[in-house]
């Protein structure tokens, strides 16, 4: 391991500089891109919960993916019932909302900031925007397509039709369609407002059970937002007799959702409102068992490894309901969440505390292979050197603008900082437009999934890179919460960021996120 008084080595810094490409603008994603490949997953990273310039390049990045590698479903590590309403928005299905903002609106609790602000608001507005375009070109298509029906009836050649515009590709193209997009929430926080969900699900279509569903539920409900009490009151105060029966009581609305009556409720409402209750019934099973957990394994890492196994299932049972409603075709997901969750733990000090988390476990389950017919995950992760960054000091303050101390010597956000000095100074000598240009460089990209060209120098240049990114270094990640005065305590943990990562963006000094 790298010590953080140690000074960084000259030859490590030319290593990573001679591999690291400039980000000045969205062209300058084309290596990530192709590092991509076919991917069924692309996991987006963040070292904190608040800084601009990690959303500005997730949101980049995932309309590329959404525009030309045909990526559906957005997931985020937010709550399903506030992102579900977002969702209904995007896709002008069942949505009451006449703006993002207003959509945004279902985060409402602690840290709201995460999703309420300005710049994923402005990707809702053009994640709407994709899905009228798309819903256009298929009403185009269905035209195009019948044209060509009647035209074959009258006894038009395929010669005929070619010479009218009907050639094979844009036959195919007519026939394929793109998808739409979607987008979910697969963190276990909201257990009562996904039991408010589920409640309001069965008043429609069945009333009886809606009764039971609430009587059952109605443990929940005085706790509202501080379900931690509930944690409390549940292992060792008022509610510790009644521990067994409210698991069982649940888990009851989840089977009864999922087997009693699936087929009638589906026919009343629809696959994706059955969707939608079967999984806030799952959330509210996996959010009674993470806060009873906060104090059933303290000293422990139960709920840690409760909260990413929560995301792995939210993001299997979307891979089998969309296959479900595309013919068996496989969708391609682009997670967002914060570091701890995306960089594979194996590969971190997460490990020794036998800690696993969700960019783990899908590389476990799909692989790593990005260029195989399906399956695939790729991890991408995010630093900075220093900034602002929107946090709180305490779970469910206030949220407030802090300075981010400087990288610890020796860090791998140190080792960016100095690297981005070695581009630059690249650039200069190189000359061209980015030389000249009056903005500073600010972004680098290090790809570091080992992807072979024909180019023997090109190749060895990357290995050489990836070979000093593989060394164990002491990396930031600051959550919700930042605690300045004992940063290198709270806030760092020890990674080998080219086995913990496929890629990596470090923006050196980033700015604040602005809440809606």
């Amino acid at each position: 391991m790298v010590s953080a008084d140690e000074e960084l080595a000259d030859g490590d810094v030319a290593s990573t500089a001679a591999a690291a490409y400039a980000l000045r603008s969205d062209a300058d994603y084309a290596p990530l891109m192709e590092a991509i490949g076919d991917s069924q997953f692309v996991l987006l990273g963040e070292s904190t919960h608040g800084t601009a310039e990690y959303y500005a390049h997730r949101a980049a990045i995932t309309k590329r993916l959404v525009e030309t590698k045909g990526f559906s479903v957005v997931l985020i590590e937010g709550d399903w019932p506030a992102a579900y309403r977002v969702s209904r928005y995007i896709s002008s299905e069942g949505s009451m909302d006449r703006s993002a903002h207003e959509a945004l609106a279902g985060f409402a609790g602690f840290p709201s900031w995460m999703w309420k602000n300005e710049r994923f608001a402005s990707l809702v507005e053009e994640l709407r925007a994709h899905n009228e375009r798309v819903r256009a070109e298929g009403t185009e298509a269905t035209a195009t397509l019948s044209a060509l029906g009647d035209l074959r009836a009258a006894g038009a050649s395929e010669e005929q039709l070619e010479v009218m515009g009907f050639t094979k590709a844009a036959i195919a193209a007519a026939s394929e369609g793109r998808p739409e997009v979607v987008l979910y929430g697969m963190d276990t926080y909201s257990v009562n407002a996904s039991a408010r969900a589920v409640i309001e699900f069965l008043e429609i279509v069945d009333p009886d059970a809606a009764a039971l569903t609430r009587s059952r539920y109605a443990v929940f409900e005085p706790f509202g937002d501080d379900m931690k009490e509930y944690g409390r009151q549940v292992t060792c105060g008022e509610l510790a007799s009644r521990a067994e029966e409210i698991k069982a009581d649940v888990a009851s609305v989840l089977t009864e959702l999922q087997q009693n009556a699936r087929a009638s409720y589906s026919l009343l409402l629809g696959p994706a409102e059955l969707l939608n209750a079967e999984q806030n019934a799952q959330v509210v099973v996996n959010g009674e068992a993470y806060f009873r957990g906060l104090y059933e394994s303290i000293g422990s890492v139960d709920t840690w490894n409760l909260r990413d196994q929560a995301m792995v299932q939210t993001c299997l049972r979307l891979v089998e309901y969309c296959r479900a409603m595309n013919g068996g075709a496989t969708p391609k997901i682009v997670l967002w969440a914060h570091n701890s969750h995306v960089g594979d733990a194996s590969a971190t000090s997460m490990a020794v505390r036998e800690e696993w988390n969700l960019g783990q476990m899908l590389r476990q389950t799909f692989g790593a292979d990005c260029n195989a017919d399906s399956g695939g995950v790729f991890l991408c992760g995010f630093g900075t050197y220093a900034g602002t960054v929107t946090a709180a000091e305490e779970w469910g303050r206030p949220p407030q603008t802090f300075e981010l101390a400087d990288a610890e010597p020796g860090s791998i956000s140190d080792l960016m900082h100095k690297v981005l000095r070695v581009v630059s100074e690249r650039e200069r000598l190189e000359g061209g437009a980015p030389a000249l240009s009056a903005a500073p460089l600010n972004a680098l990209l290090l790809v570091l999934k080992g992807v072979s060209t024909s180019d023997p120098e090109h190749n060895e240049v990357q290995q050489a890179a990836r070979a000093v990114l593989r060394e164990p270094r002491r990396q930031r990640a600051v959550g919700v919460c930042y605690r300045k005065a004992t940063e290198a305590s709270s806030h760092y943990v020890e990674a080998s960021l080219a086995t913990q990562f496929d890629a990596w963006i470090h923006v050196d000094r980033t700015t604040a996120l602005t809440p809606l």
